[in-house]
């Protein structure tokens, strides 16, 4: 018989999201490659790790061509999506696809059902000044009452 202790065994090798043979390992936020439209890098020279603000940010200085990230508690085992809104206008602040990285405990890396962060990158790219609105909602209902709400002025010169 399985038991407790074999279950648990068990639940601490598998994960819901791993990555296909040849995918690259899960990032983390300071490591995340700068959003579509910064500057390339080049060869031979270290790429800027950019920025990254949590849920506790409430306005972020920028300069144009400053890519930096937002990342927000998440958890991909409930039935919930971190939503911006409206997006922000790309001719000022161009947002790039958001990324969900794991964080399970340090004794159970391969542990599956603890919360992640979802990294939200962007680069500014003109001067201005930009409302970022952060919305946790049901996944099914893009609508739906928010669980969580976050809101970041930025402001880009």
């Amino acid at each position: 018989m399985f038991g407790f202790a074999g279950a648990l065994a068990l639940a601490c090798k598998t994960s819901p999201e791993t990555a296909p043979p040849g995918a690259s390992a899960p990032t983390t936020a300071t490591t995340l490659p700068s959003p579509p439209g910064a500057a390339p890098i080049a060869s031979g020279s270290t790429a800027p790790v950019p920025r990254t603000y949590d849920a506790a940010t409430t306005s972020i200085q920028a300069a144009v061509g400053e890519a930096f990230n937002v990342a927000l508690p998440s958890n991909i085992t409930v039935p919930m999506k971190w939503r911006v809104e409206p997006p922000p206008d790309p001719k000022i602040l161009a947002g790039g696809d958001d990324k969900y990285v794991e964080q399970p405990p340090a004794e159970c890396p391969g542990c599956a059902g603890y919360g992640g962060t979802r990294i939200f990158p962007f680069v500014a790219t003109a001067p201005g000044i930009v409302t970022l609105h952060f919305a946790l909602r049901p996944l099914s209902d893009a609508k739906g009452p928010a669980e969580k709400e976050v809101t970041i002025n930025v402001t880009i010169k």
